[in-house]
């Protein structure tokens, strides 16, 4: 099912929480705030509704999704707003 990704030790911990915040605040911050709210439809079994909808258009028709393709295709790290 994927429930677990990953063990980390105690010693580990909190270098590799610093490790996925870092890469996390380092994609498009619109994917992550609808990533959240579509984490939160999830957990609340709510469903793949209008907004959840809407969150998808929105993120295939955003600059950022352009930025992430361009550098994909570019072999570069991408730039966001």
């Amino acid at each position: 099912m994927g429930l677990l990704n990953e063990i980390v030790g105690t010693d580990d911990l909190d270098a590799r929480v610093r490790e996925l915040a870092t890469t996390i605040s380092s994609r498009a911050q619109n994917t992550v705030r609808s990533s959240k709210v579509i984490i939160d439809k999830i957990l609340d079994n709510t469903g793949e509704d209008d907004t959840v909808i809407g969150l998808y258009a929105d993120g295939y028709t955003s600059d950022d999704y352009a930025e992430g393709v361009a550098a994909f295709l570019a072999k570069r790290q991408p730039q966001f707003e």
